[in-house]
């Protein structure tokens, strides 16, 4: 078993399954490496063992760790807060939750597939 960290252009964080694989499949289908957690904790876990991702898709919602709380761990550690984040969420204002949380867009539930594309291009441009 290799235990070299791992390499991805996105972490997925959702504690919704069916959500969760659906946006991995996506992404991996468009040539992106993706990993993806169920929740804040396992996602900070999941940094802190492995190389940065080019973006993190958090989930607001989620029990043990939701949305906020990783957002405001992720922004106290020095080697984790440059990752950008795109909150996913079913919530009515996530133009007011996105700011609150500073994070560097939204989507909202149920996510078209094409703004998910273009959100996620938007910042994970091919490598060099």
């Amino acid at each position: 078993m290799d235990d070299a960290p791992l390499d991805v252009d996105v972490l997925v964080v959702d504690d919704d399954y069916d959500i969760r694989d659906t946006m991995q499949e996506v992404l991996a289908e468009h040539g992106l490496r993706v990993a993806a957690v169920p929740d804040g904790h396992q996602a900070l876990a999941w940094l802190r063992a492995n190389a940065p991702p080019r973006m993190i898709l958090l989930d607001l919602m989620m029990p043990n760790c939701d949305g906020a709380t990783f957002r405001a761990e992720q922004l106290a550690e020095p080697d984790l807060r440059h990752i950008p984040v795109v909150l996913v969420t079913a919530d009515r204002h996530p133009d007011a939750i996105g700011k609150k949380l500073a994070v560097d867009g939204w989507l909202t539930k149920p996510v078209d597939l094409a703004t998910l594309l273009a959100t996620v291009r938007r910042h994970c441009s091919p490598r060099p």
